[in-house]
């Protein structure tokens, strides 16, 4: 097991085997980098890609702070580039994300509360992250619903709040995602899911997210 408190900074560390992705070998590592005008550490998790004529490239990374006197770890966030995307990378990076943090006795796991991705936070609530205060859904005047299209599965997010859709659709994020916003829900169009930005999600069952966690890594290293 690796100790996350014991890493040697700005080196690479292996995790678990290489694996294969439509023939690919791709490989996990782990990084611990100190950011000189945050004051702190963070930790990268990236996943390389190894071509036949020997190239690398890093297809997505996900990065996170820990804080071991309040046995804390914060998701920040995670990017895959555009053309390894929907391929399970960021549930890939997340799954390996609690594993670390629930090995190393880290139970503490929350969102960054400034995260501001709306499918990112989507992401995280299928491993057990949630508001603490669920009436914030019923209360919160900025609560974004995700919608999706019962015949092509594609996405969409509704906003309660006229004033933060415009600043959604002005603003850098929507830039970096394939976000489609919709006004209503019409014939054909299902909600499945509600978020509200900026503000901490918490790991609400760590037996569950494990769980889901292992499951997932299995399933996408299956084959090695």
């Amino acid at each position: 097991m690796i100790n996350l408190f014991d890493l040697e900074y700005d080196k690479n560390y292996q995790i678990g085997k290489d694996f294969y992705d439509n023939g690919t070998r791709e490989r996990l590592y782990l990084k611990r980098s100190y950011s000189k005008p945050d004051k702190r550490d963070f930790y990268f998790l990236n996943i390389y890609t190894f071509s036949p004529t020997g190239d690398i490239s890093c297809q997505g990374y996900m990065y996170f702070t820990m804080h071991p006197g309040q046995n804390e770890s914060r998701f920040v966030g995670v990017y895959i580039k555009p053309e390894y995307r929907d391929n399970g990378y960021a549930s890939f990076l997340i799954s390996n994300w609690i594993k670390l943090c629930l090995d190393n006795d880290i139970y503490n796991l929350r969102t960054h509360k400034k995260q501001r991705k709306p499918f990112t936070l989507h992401l995280l609530k299928k491993y057990e992250f949630e508001l603490a205060n669920l009436e914030e859904y019923n209360t919160s005047p900025y609560v974004i619903h995700i919608c999706r299209d019962s015949s092509t599965r594609f996405k969409y997010l509704m906003f309660d709040s006229e004033k933060q859709k415009r600043g959604f659709v002005s603003g850098k994020i929507i830039r970096g995602d394939n976000y489609q916003i919709i006004d209503c829900i019409t014939d054909g169009i299902e909600e499945i899911d509600k978020v509200i930005l900026s503000r901490p999600h918490l790991l609400q069952d760590e037996n569950l997210s494990y769980s889901k966690a292992l499951r997932l890594i299995k399933e996408k290293t299956k084959d090695n």
